[in-house]
């Protein structure tokens, strides 16, 4: 099993992200990619854990020679101590099995975060231009990839707190070996009002949010990221109830 040399890793998050993201990232009819979907199961009983499973979904966007382009892993949420484990193991085998040697060789991370009630409340510019910004962080040294994917978007505080446990480990493990990678944050609503067709405008400002990720990959990988996809895989997002201390983490 080969992996492209533009790795995304997501996950089945609280929110419904991931997988919302998987299922709508496609290839693009001007390209002759097919997309492949193979399952991935890798052993953690060197870490005692017998009973756990790592397992996942590898998506490949191949070429016509059916060599992978792009590859997407789509993992369950583990937490710790497992998600240490399986951040180890998902990066060694990435470097194993992506195209390494690759200018472009990137790992990438989209994630979400949510912007807490009482920061909301506040009516503010600051606060509008987070509700609508993505966030980037490079980390390592760069490839021509990841630098044109983040050019553009606003910088991750130096002091940002991940709360994700399975992110932190990703995070903290692409440090150790070295891995280039990119962090790509988008702010989610926790309130939830009805617009004027009833509908949830949290439903449809997070949608909103995943489609400017969705199209910012896409456009960087000669993807597309299908809106109807994404409506026919609506999960409903479920906000954690204790986001304070992290925004504050994250905003000073």
């Amino acid at each position: 099993m080969e992996l492209g040399s533009k790795v995304i890793v997501s996950c089945k998050d609280r929110h419904g992200a991931g997988l919302r993201l998987a299922h709508a990232l496609r290839q693009s009819p001007s390209t002759s990619w097919k997309r492949t979907e193979l399952p991935l199961d890798l052993p953690l009983d060197s870490y005692g854990l017998v009973d756990v499973a790592l397992s996942g979904q590898i998506v490949n966007f191949v070429d016509s020679e059916g060599s992978p382009q792009v590859s997407l892993i789509l993992l369950q949420n583990y937490k710790a101590p497992t998600s240490a484990c399986v951040a180890y193991e998902v990066l060694k085998f990435i470097k194993t099995k992506a195209s390494t040697q690759s200018l472009s060789f990137t790992v990438i991370f989209p994630s979400f975060t949510v912007i807490p009630k009482s920061l909301q409340n506040l009516r503010c510019l600051q606060l509008e231009d987070m509700e609508q910004s993505l966030y980037a962080a490079e980390i390592n040294e760069g490839s021509d990839f990841s630098k044109a994917i983040t050019r553009g978007l606003k910088r991750l505080p130096p002091t940002t707190h991940i709360s994700d446990d399975l992110l932190a480990s990703f995070l903290h493990f692409v440090h150790v070996l070295k891995v280039p990678a990119v962090l790509l944050l988008a702010p989610i609503t926790q309130n939830s009002r009805l617009d004027s067709k009833g509908t949830k405008m949290q439903q449809v400002e997070d949608s909103q949010m995943l489609c400017k990720l969705g199209d910012l990959l896409a456009s960087h990988m000669e993807l597309i990221f299908s809106k109807e996809l994404l409506e026919n895989q609506n999960t409903p997002i479920e906000i954690e109830k204790n986001v304070e201390d992290d925004w504050r983490r994250l905003y000073g």
